[in-house]
Protein backbone atom coordinates (compact mmCIF):
# COMPACT_ATOMS: atom_id res chain seq x y z
CA UNK A 1 0.00 0.00 0.00
CA UNK A 2 1.62 3.28 -0.99
CA UNK A 3 0.84 6.52 0.63
CA UNK A 4 -1.54 7.70 -2.66
CA UNK A 5 -3.79 4.87 -2.05
CA UNK A 6 -4.34 5.49 1.52
CA UNK A 7 -8.17 6.09 2.53
CA UNK A 8 -8.39 9.87 3.33
CA UNK A 9 -8.79 9.39 7.18
CA UNK A 10 -5.45 8.12 7.63
CA UNK A 11 -4.00 10.99 5.34
CA UNK A 12 -5.37 13.74 7.96
CA UNK A 13 -4.19 11.40 10.62
CA UNK A 14 -0.58 12.14 9.43
CA UNK A 15 -0.12 8.21 9.19
CA UNK A 16 1.74 6.97 5.91
CA UNK A 17 1.74 3.28 5.91
CA UNK A 18 5.09 2.45 3.42
CA UNK A 19 4.34 -1.16 4.24
CA UNK A 20 0.96 -3.03 5.02
CA UNK A 21 2.64 -5.40 7.43
CA UNK A 22 4.89 -2.96 9.03
CA UNK A 23 6.28 -3.75 12.32
CA UNK A 24 7.44 -0.50 13.68
CA UNK A 25 6.15 3.23 13.35
CA UNK A 26 8.98 6.17 13.19
CA UNK A 27 7.48 9.62 14.11
CA UNK A 28 8.71 12.45 13.14
CA UNK A 29 7.78 16.19 14.08
CA UNK A 30 7.39 18.53 11.15
CA UNK A 31 9.50 21.82 13.41
CA UNK A 32 7.16 24.93 11.33
CA UNK A 33 4.02 22.97 11.96
CA UNK A 34 4.57 21.19 15.20
CA UNK A 35 2.74 18.30 13.07
CA UNK A 36 3.82 14.73 14.06
CA UNK A 37 4.03 12.59 10.65
CA UNK A 38 3.97 8.64 11.70
CA UNK A 39 5.34 6.34 9.10
CA UNK A 40 4.46 2.19 9.58
CA UNK A 41 7.51 0.59 8.21
CA UNK A 42 9.54 -2.72 7.89
CA UNK A 43 12.53 -2.79 10.44
CA UNK A 44 13.83 -5.65 8.37
CA UNK A 45 14.14 -2.90 5.06
CA UNK A 46 15.45 -0.23 7.45
CA UNK A 47 18.19 -2.98 9.04
CA UNK A 48 19.60 -3.60 5.47
CA UNK A 49 19.81 0.21 4.57
CA UNK A 50 21.57 1.20 7.87
CA UNK A 51 24.03 -0.18 10.67
CA UNK A 52 22.59 1.91 13.11
CA UNK A 53 18.88 1.04 12.58
CA UNK A 54 20.28 -2.64 12.93
CA UNK A 55 21.83 -1.90 16.17
CA UNK A 56 18.02 -0.25 17.43
CA UNK A 57 16.16 -2.76 16.39
CA UNK A 58 18.79 -5.74 17.80
CA UNK A 59 18.30 -7.54 21.01
CA UNK A 60 20.60 -4.75 23.31
CA UNK A 61 18.15 -1.91 22.72
CA UNK A 62 14.10 -1.70 24.05
CA UNK A 63 12.93 -0.90 20.17
CA UNK A 64 14.48 -4.56 19.27
CA UNK A 65 13.59 -6.27 22.37
CA UNK A 66 9.82 -4.89 22.20
CA UNK A 67 10.17 -6.60 18.26
CA UNK A 68 10.94 -9.81 19.45
CA UNK A 69 7.88 -9.62 22.04
CA UNK A 70 5.63 -9.16 18.78
CA UNK A 71 5.01 -5.57 19.78
CA UNK A 72 5.21 -2.78 17.13
CA UNK A 73 7.60 0.00 18.74
CA UNK A 74 6.89 3.87 18.12
CA UNK A 75 10.17 5.84 17.89
CA UNK A 76 10.32 9.72 17.70
CA UNK A 77 13.03 11.23 15.44
CA UNK A 78 14.10 14.72 16.41
CA UNK A 79 15.38 17.16 14.18
CA UNK A 80 14.37 15.47 10.95
CA UNK A 81 12.01 16.85 8.06
CA UNK A 82 9.06 14.73 7.66
CA UNK A 83 9.19 15.18 3.76
CA UNK A 84 12.80 14.25 3.51
CA UNK A 85 12.38 11.34 5.36
CA UNK A 86 9.38 10.23 3.77
CA UNK A 87 11.29 10.65 0.71
CA UNK A 88 13.93 7.88 2.08
CA UNK A 89 11.65 5.66 3.59
CA UNK A 90 9.39 5.59 0.72
CA UNK A 91 12.65 4.82 -2.03
CA UNK A 92 13.64 2.08 0.43
CA UNK A 93 10.32 0.53 0.46
CA UNK A 94 10.03 0.55 -3.29
CA UNK A 95 6.73 3.13 -2.74
CA UNK A 96 6.31 5.62 -4.81
CA UNK A 97 7.59 9.29 -3.64
CA UNK A 98 4.95 11.66 -3.30
CA UNK A 99 4.79 14.83 -1.55
CA UNK A 100 3.46 14.92 2.03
Amino acid sequence: MNYTSLPEASVRSNLVSLDVDGDAVLEVEDQSSEETFKFRIFTKVLCLASKVFAKMFGPDFEEGQRLHDGKCPSIKLEDYDPGAMHTILAALHYQEITAL
